[in-house]
């Protein structure tokens, strides 16, 4: 029987790779790569320790993604793996949050088995560089991907992930909910940056980003 791996890469650094993900991508036929533009952070953690021949590219343009554009890259992932391949769909994070795993896996047949494999999610990995905890004992802790319209009552931290639109506007608002705030961006590579003082976060803009945000 066919089987694809839903499998996480980490948030960037080789070494937050899992056991498990080494060796079920040393194990599988097929390591099936998103394209994006030629860029794939999921891709650059792990080509060191792949065979790039097993390496397969499949178009998925940021932004642009229909549902039927979803099912036909499924199909070519079933039909490569049909009847009795495996693969590895790879994903940076973890394949459980706001992934193309989720969105492409749901339209495989019953004939293709699936698992997952986990791994580190990025605000999982800030948490630890910027030395902010996500939640202690009895707290509650809500992620989202995007900064909300107005916070719940009752929650003490949020990690809000891909904040690379911040402005003078959505930090005033934080702050006036209660909030303090870690900016952290391209966590755990060689590059990431660690702010809280407002200036410094105003001063950058990237996708990999995100804030963990405290309860004071």
């Amino acid at each position: 029987m066919a089987k694809i791996y839903g499998l996480g890469t980490g948030p960037g650094d080789v070494e937050y790779l899992t056991l498990k993900a080494v060796r079920v991508l040393e194990e599988v036929d097929y390591i099936f790569v998103p394209n994006n533009k030629g860029k794939n952070m999921a891709l650059d953690t792990i080509e060191s320790l792949v065979d790039e021949d097993k390496l397969v590219f499949i178009d998925y343009p940021m932004g642009q993604m229909t549902e039927e554009k979803y099912k036909e890259n499924a199909k070519v992932i079933e039909d490569m793996l049909s009847p009795d391949k495996t693969g590895a769909f790879i994903t940076i994070g973890d394949p459980m949050y706001y992934s193309t795993v989720l969105n492409t896996f749901v339209f495989f047949s019953e004939n293709v088995d699936q698992e997952f494999v986990s791994g580190i999610p990025s605000f999982v990995a800030a948490a630890g560089v910027s030395k902010q905890p996500l939640a202690l004992m009895g707290e509650k802790f809500m992620v989202l991907d995007r900064l909300p319209e107005e916070f719940i009552p009752g929650v003490d931290s949020y990690a809000i992930l891909k904040t690379f639109d911040l402005d003078d506007e959505k930090l005033d608002f934080i702050e006036e909910a209660g909030f303090s705030y870690t900016y952290v961006e391209r966590a755990s590579l060689e590059d990431e940056k660690v702010f809280t003082k407002r200036e410094d976060i105003l001063s950058t803009k990237n996708y990999i980003s995100l804030l963990l945000l405290r309860r004071k």
